[in-house]
């Protein structure tokens, strides 16, 4: 019994002593490891990040690193950190990149952006007393340049889904993702724009009196006379339905509504009043493209790619001729030539200008990958015209009959223009932007 409890008492003794070397290699007092940060702790910030401006000139915002240290040993030394500023991609400078942090205090510099890419990457890295790395900030940004294709990928709110123009008012509103934006004072400025009701959007435009409509993924069309500061609600297009459409603006300010196994309908009194296409379409189709002609005549390419249509009132329609056209796309010029692009085995742009009877092959080009869904691959800015070719890029024509290839990338597959003229095409994936001015 005795030599049981000399154990018990030697091991108590034992475990005092082990507990008061612990407490000692934590002292900051002490010759304490300086990799041992339990009795303290450090809160970093920063600011400046996720940045856009023009390559080779300072950024707006300065980029700022700062901390607050937690002290929970009175006997710990309070810390005055340093700061390392560093550029790693895009080719830019940092002014003074190396800087002494106050205790529990701030730093800040200016970024100029480099010319070698588009992306550009700066680390901030701060160190202790000892010159132990604590943490490394890193802070991106986008350096765009007038004359070059830049890209912006993994973009905050997704793909760049649809884009409206007022040259008149110089305003530009696009989708991206399924939220409102409008561009600001810079191409690569996009401000959200606010609307009543928190609805997700799909497709927009806007009219030549400068009314902005907007369709939203429940099924409700909203529109704004006063340029996005205000909307309000039309009457629900397609009645019992809560879903996305198609929105289309002919150049009679008349308004069509398209959603597949629903009958083409349309508009002209600004969304107040709805009239059905009653005969002639197909409504498990689609109608993607709706033109009206110098003639008054309506004319819309079905998306099950059987021929083109046309009607005199937008509610009977009848077919334009017999012939099968395995199409993506129609765009009609002021001069009432039509043009498609036909995708049944390379893309060819074909041109027709008899109303479309009869087509012409103007380009042909092979695809490396497929065509659907293709969005807004037609955009025109004060009299040229571009084309998105899958397969080849982005074309260039003033007539529909001489073609120059003004952007090489195979991967292209949607193309909008701004009010300025500024080009934006969207990747086969939908997760990139490129952009030209």
């Amino acid at each position: 019994m005795k030599n049981s409890f000399n154990k018990i008492i030697n091991g108590l003794l034992l475990l005092i002593v082990f507990c008061m070397v612990l407490i000692s290699s934590f002292s900051c007092s002490g010759q304490a490891d300086p990799s041992i940060k339990n009795l303290e702790a450090f809160n970093f910030y920063n600011s400046g990040n996720d940045q856009r401006g023009f390559s080779g000139q300072y950024l707006n915002e300065s980029l700022v690193v700062g901390y607050n240290q937690y002290i929970l040993n009175q006997d710990c030394t309070i810390q005055r950190l340093h700061v390392h500023f560093e550029v790693i991609t895009g080719g830019g400078s940092i002014d003074n990149p190396d800087q002494d942090i106050p205790v529990n205090g701030s730093v800040y510099t200016k970024w100029k952006t480099g010319t070698a890419t588009n992306d550009q990457k700066v680390t901030a890295s701060l160190f202790d007393n000892s010159g132990k790395l604590l943490t490394r900030i890193t802070f991106t940004a986008l350096a765009f340049q007038p004359g070059r294709w830049d890209e912006i990928s993994g973009l905050q709110n997704a793909y760049l889904n649809d884009m409206a123009t007022d040259t008149v008012n110089h305003l530009t509103f696009m989708i991206i993702g399924a939220t409102l934006y409008t561009e600001g004072e810079n191409y690569f400025d996009w401000k959200k724009v606010e609307i009543t009701g928190n609805q997700i959007y799909h497709s927009l435009e806007i009219d030549k009196k400068g009314t902005l409509y907007i369709g939203s993924w429940e099924g409700k069309l909203f529109k704004s006379t006063d340029h996005g500061k205000s909307f309000t609600e039309c009457t629900k297009p397609i009645p019992g339905y809560n879903g996305y459409f198609e929105l289309i603006l002919t150049s009679d300010n008349t308004i069509w509504v398209s959603r597949f196994n629903y009958p083409l309908r349309f508009s002209t009194d600004g969304g107040n009043t709805w009239k059905v296409s009653e005969s002639g379409l197909n409504n498990s189709s689609q109608s993607i493209d709706v033109f009206r002609l110098s003639t008054g005549k309506f004319i819309t390419l079905s998306f099950d790619n059987i021929s083109l249509l046309e009607s005199t009132d937008g509610i009977h329609w009848l077919p334009v001729n017999n012939n099968t056209l395995y199409t993506a796309r129609m765009h009609v010029t002021d001069k009432d030539e039509i043009i498609v692009m036909d995708v049944a085995s390379n893309a060819n742009i074909m041109k027709s200008v008899d109303a479309g009877k009869t087509f012409l092959k103007e380009y042909s080009h092979s695809v490396t990958y497929g065509t659907s869904p293709m969005r807004n691959i037609f955009s025109s800015y004060k009299g040229v015209q571009y084309i998105c070719m899958p397969g080849a890029g982005i074309l260039k024509t003033t007539d529909f009959n001489s073609f120059e290839l003004f952007y090489s990338n195979i991967y292209i597959r949607g193309l909008m223009v701004d009010h300025n003229g500024v080009l934006f095409a969207t990747n086969k994936d939908f997760n990139k932007v490129y952009c030209y001015k």
